[in-house]
């Protein structure tokens, strides 16, 4: 039980908690404050364009799913093989969708 505190949903991964930071749009954000990804989500930077949410987890699929679903609305800013996992599936949904 204690593991699912580490994780996004049901499906766990054997990577190792870190943290991982989103940015999103002012709209996107008023989302998150309302139902938070994960308890450890912080929001740790705002301006104009975009709030900055910083959350302690083990990035897993649950989580790359729930990024794909904030569309144009969400960055990953760190770590870099979540951004690159991302990157890679938005490149993939381009090509099917041609």
């Amino acid at each position: 039980k204690a593991n699912f505190k580490k994780i996004i949903g049901l499906v766990f991964d054997e990577g190792k908690m870190e943290p991982v930071q989103l940015a999103v749009t002012p709209v996107q954000a008023g989302y998150l404050r309302t139902l938070p990804l994960h308890h450890s989500q912080k929001e740790i930077k705002a301006t104009a364009k975009e709030i900055v949410f910083e959350l302690h987890l083990i990035p897993n699929f649950e989580l790359i799913q729930k990024i794909l679903m904030m569309g144009d609305k969400c960055r990953v800013i760190t770590p870099l093989h979540l951004k690159k996992q991302v990157q890679k599936i938005a490149q993939e949904m381009v090509k099917l969708n041609k």
